[in-house]
């Protein structure tokens, strides 16, 4: 039987497989987690910890860390959320990682914010 290869990503029929990764600066990746969470940096990069902010923080940190092209460490991705220490930056990065896992509805989000960032989501994968 011959098998059909679908030419759009699973989580919607918008997005060709095929788009290229975009290469964004830190900022514009910070930028298009708030505009996904409809919050203001200044919020995420904060000392408040409401739910949703804490939320969109982790994504945050989760998608700098996996930016490949940029390849930030912990300190850098510390500085650039409001200059959070380096281990809070490694257990956000951890603690999303695990929440990824067994939350079937975060892990739909998460893709989705990789989507609307890089238009594919090739590093949410890698």
């Amino acid at each position: 039987m011959l098998e059909v290869k679908s030419e759009v990503c699973n989580p919607c029929s918008e997005h060709p497989l095929d788009q290229p990764t975009r290469r964004l600066n830190s900022n514009q990746i910070l930028e298009s987690v708030c505009n996904f969470y409809e919050m203001s940096p200044s919020l995420v990069c904060g000392k408040l910890r409401y739910k949703n902010i804490i939320e969109a923080r982790m994504v945050a940190a989760y998608v700098l860390r996996k930016d490949r092209y940029l390849s930030l460490g912990l300190k850098h991705i510390g500085n650039i959320l409001g200059g959070k220490d380096h281990t809070s930056i490694m257990h956000l990065v951890k603690r999303m990682s695990e929440l990824i896992e067994i939350e079937p509805d975060l892990r739909d989000k998460v893709k989705n914010v990789f989507l609307e960032t890089y238009g594919n989501t090739n590093y949410f994968y890698h």
